[in-house]
């Protein structure tokens, strides 16, 4: 049945003279579905509007007493007020069951219970390829790490060749063509690279050796940049004296590549080019950084062989597997490296890499993995490798090591050491130490050659060569120094020549022997400290120039200092003390 409020509505419209077409649009704007407005015209079964008849009548009828009322077309063609309207029917409402309901809810539950779990099991019982792809991300996205541990190492050197059986891959004791050594090396290191344009590095080493070395050695690195810092400490008795005396054992060294390059270059071209490609340190940038470590996260290098027994390395709960080196995706490493850095490391270099991984065998290697974050907690493992160097000697080498990792993503402390000596400062001075030395042996080579022409002058002609500044045979020289002894000996000059005072600069001088021509004395000063001189008693070194000739012929030098003093070149002296050539009467 068509609701009545809808039919009563439309007979009014109607009774307006509003034409059915507007009636159903104003319906439809309202929200009236066409069904009911049908369905309401269908009720009302006419499309005439009854006539007002008055009272009793029909109630739209217009009374003749009364006079029509006329409305006018904008007046019904304007829309009714809204209140005017039939109100829209609601919507039929259909019950929805509570199992249902319930039903839905259950399945979110179960569906979150079964993803929780999902996600639970991948992440407290992972396998052991997820362990190792989840173990290679993180170390490779770690930017600071430390690290401590120890490398037994057993190395047999024997003979190869044509005179000899080359040693066995598993040579393992001496033999009477072979050298075994076995070393133990402590290390700890330390990295950061949260600066790819800054990066630090530290490296300590303790080396002990009983056989050649008869103690310890330690060496310590730290890199900061483009600059490192060595130390190098030893109990090791089988060091050389004259290393030990440098003054540069446990003493740290700076190491500025770039200074020392252009020093070099300015000194030394081509000590600085042959340098500069053997042995310059490769540089990786930003860029090159991040590209290894996406080429890391590519290659799978380690994959896990055998799950082991859960242990905690440093209090941190791991996970425990023996795992295998696979040695195909590590050469496809080292060459993804090498492309990536083929401006700093050779094809060469590359060459050597992948020859000692084709010839290095691997063995019992296991690492421990954190549970809670998957970084490398330990590794141990060994290598054997066996090869020969020119056909001449065989060598086998077995290295048993164990690493722990800890403060892996941790803030470490990298340090630049404080008052540590440049090393082109001290390869200068010792090379300016070595210059002075060289320029003294050659004062004192000259002095000697004084000694030995004055000493032929004397066999031809009874009395030494004289010279002073006024007379003899200086002709006017302030210094009192011939230009020759005759045709025995030009006089040479000193290796520097700088200044003219004698006793203060660096030149020969000698004493005025033109009155007593029995005598004479020639003198130089050294860098090295002192004066050596050249006189009729022999050559001596002293701490003060000669005033005279009684000075010039011995040494003001203490006991120890005197023992290498004296120095005669040829000949013996006769009753006069004099030193006479071998034949002379």
């Amino acid at each position: 049945m068509a609701n009545q409020k809808l039919v009563d509505y439309i007979i009014k419209l109607q009774g307006a003279g509003i034409q059915k077409e507007e009636i159903v649009s104003k319906l439809k704007n309202v929200g009236w579905p066409q069904p009911l407005i049908d369905e309401a015209y269908a009720q009302i079964g006419a499309s005439e509007v009854p006539v007002y008849e008055g009272p009793g009548g029909n109630p739209f009828a217009v009374q003749p007493e009364q006079p029509k009322t006329i409305i006018s077309v904008a007046a019904v063609s304007s829309p009714a007020p809204a209140q005017e309207l039939p109100p829209k029917e609601p919507a039929k409402k259909f019950p929805v069951p509570k199992i249902a309901i319930f039903i839905a809810l259950f399945l979110v539950f179960a569906a979150g219970i079964v993803w929780g779990s999902y996600q639970a099991v991948i992440y407290y019982f992972p396998s052991p390829e997820a362990v190792m792809e989840r173990m290679m991300e993180k170390m490779a996205q770690a930017k600071t790490m430390e690290s401590q541990g120890k490398i037994d190492a057993e190395m047999i050197f024997g003979y190869a060749g044509a005179y000899s059986v080359p040693l066995p891959k598993d040579a393992t004791s001496d033999n009477s063509r072979s050298q075994k050594i076995n070393l133990t090396v402590d290390f700890e290191t330390a990295s950061d690279v949260t600066d790819a344009n800054n990066t630090k590095s530290s490296v300590g080493l303790k080396i002990s050796e009983d056989k050649y070395f008869n103690g310890d050695i330690d060496i310590d690195v730290i890199g900061i940049g483009k600059t490192f810092y060595a130390k190098f400490d030893t109990t090791s008795e089988n060091l050389s004296d004259a290393y030990k005396s440098s003054g540069l054992v446990g003493k740290w060294l700076e190491i500025d590549y770039e200074k020392i390059s252009k020093q070099l270059a300015k000194d030394n071209p081509q000590v600085a080019a042959f340098v500069d490609k053997n042995y310059k340190m490769p540089e990786m940038s930003a860029d090159q950084l991040a590209r290894v470590r996406a080429l890391a996260l590519k290659t799978k290098i380690v994959t896990a062989k055998k799950q082991l027994g859960d242990e905690a390395v440093s209090g941190a709960d791991c996970r425990h597997y023996e795992v295998d080196i696979n040695k195909d995706d590590l050469r496809e490493y080292v060459r993804g490296v090498g492309a990536i850095m083929q401006d700093q490391v050779s094809q060469a270099q590359i060459g050597q890499m992948l020859d000692i991984i084709g010839k290095a065998d691997f063995s019992g290697i296991e690492i421990w993995v954190a549970k809670s974050d998957f970084t490398l907690r330990r590794v141990k493992g060994n290598m054997k490798y066996h090869d020969s160097y020119l056909g001449l000697i065989d060598y086998s080498m077995s290295f048993d090591w164990n690493v722990d990792y800890r403060n892996i993503g941790k803030p470490v402390n990298i340090e630049a050491p404080a008052n540590a000596k440049s090393l082109y400062d001290v390869l200068n001075d010792s090379m300016t130490s070595s210059r002075a030395k060289a320029r003294d042996a050659k004062r004192q080579s000259d002095m000697r050659q004084m000694v030995s022409a004055e000493e032929m002058y004397y066999g031809e002609n009874d009395r030494y060569y004289t010279c002073s500044a006024s007379g003899g045979d200086c002709k006017g020289k302030a210094n009192n120094l011939p230009a020759s002894i005759s045709n025995y000996l030009t006089v040479p000059k000193d290796p520097t020549g700088t200044g003219t005072s004698c006793g203060k600069d660096y030149i020969y001088c000698g004493l005025d022997n033109t009155k007593s021509s029995q005598k004479f004395c020639f003198y130089a000063k050294l860098e090295g400290g002192g004066f050596y001189t050249a006189s009729d008693a022999g050559n001596y070194k002293r701490m003060a120039a000669p005033r005279n000739f009684v000075e010039c012929g011995k040494s003001n030098l203490s006991v120890n200092e005197k023992k290498y003093s004296n120095f005669i070149v040829l000949g013996r002296r006769d009753r006069g003390g004099r030193l006479v050539l071998p034949g002379r009467v």
